[in-house]
């Protein structure tokens, strides 16, 4: 569980630090002044008294988020979103104003609230932006230490040699090297009861057992081709004790936003390894990633 918030990090960073903008902009309201229109000597003296408060609060605040994470981890989006819209609410009275300007009694202001939650969900992790086809390139790279000699590692990373058993994603259905190049592989991973995600993998370093790289092609039609493409790299090598350090890293080509924020809030390939650690040592797996996984193996 540890893990899960570890991996949570900036999820909870980012709500407590909206947390502390409310705190803020609650202390001048409370003295009669608008955010906006405060002094700057009187910002100066505030910021003590707003450091301490949120010192005070930190524990509490994190305590609650990383409980609501870790026993709701389907729902974790709200917490970003959430504090965010507190903040709007507190700083500039957001559902009133709008609320008024619709001519709507001040009774309705719980209603404008909800629908502009659900259209800040929708912009940033629903679909409203897709039509515009806005990308973003993403890259991560994280370390874990796994307690198998490499050359068992390199078994669950190296499908071209060794195929989909014992890989480390249990998602991965099928394996089948092309007629006429071995080093091109067509990958079916499963999504569901009679659904797969059909993925062409061109291995361009294979040296076992410390290194694997290829690149991935989704199959789609031309004008997405880019958002199901990238690279995928594992490097390898003994800890002195048995064990391996592996090093893994990901990269995408393009991305839709609402994808690569929600990999960027679940710190997605650390804990994508994290899944990888705790089926390796038969420990309950916390991970947003494993997660995933037993929901589509109970489908499929």
């Amino acid at each position: 569980m540890f893990r899960l918030i570890y991996r949570q990090r900036r999820r909870l960073l980012f709500g407590w630090f909206f947390f502390l903008l409310t705190v803020f902009t609650m202390f001048f309201h409370s003295n009669g002044h608008d955010l906006a229109s405060v002094e700057p000597s009187r910002l100066l003296w505030g910021l003590p008294l707003l450091f301490a408060a949120g010192l005070a609060m930190t524990g509490a605040v994190f305590a609650v988020i990383a409980l609501l994470v870790a026993v709701m981890p389907r729902w974790r989006h709200i917490v970003e979103l959430t504090f965010v819209m507190v903040f709007l609410e507190v700083a500039l009275g957001l559902s009133p104003r709008i609320a008024a300007l619709l001519g709507l009694p001040p009774g309705y202001s719980g209603f404008v609230w909800f629908f502009i939650f659900v259209a800040l969900f929708s912009v940033t992790y629903g679909v409203a932006l897709d039509r515009f086809r806005f990308a973003l390139a993403w890259r991560s790279t994280r370390i874990a230490k796994l307690p198998l000699p490499p050359e068992e590692v390199w078994k669950s990373f190296a499908i071209r040699d060794h195929g989909p058993e014992g890989h480390w994603a249990p998602l991965l259905h099928r394996v089948e090297p092309h007629p006429d190049d071995p080093d091109t592989l067509d990958v079916l991973y499963k999504l569901g009861p009679s659904t797969y995600e059909h993925q062409t993998q061109q291995v361009l370093e294979s040296t076992a057992p410390t290194r694997y790289r290829y690149r991935f092609f989704g199959d789609t039609a031309s004008p997405n081709r880019a958002l199901t493409t990238g690279e995928f790299e594992v490097q390898i090598a003994p800890d002195g004790a048995g064990g391996s350090h592996v090093t893994v890293s990901e990269r995408h080509d393009a991305m839709l936003p609402r994808d690569a924020l929600n990999l960027w809030f679940d710190d997605f390939l650390g804990d994508t390894l994290d899944a990888i650690r705790a089926r390796t040592l038969g420990k309950r797996d916390w991970s947003i990633r494993g997660l995933a996984w037993r929901k589509i193996l109970s489908l499929s």
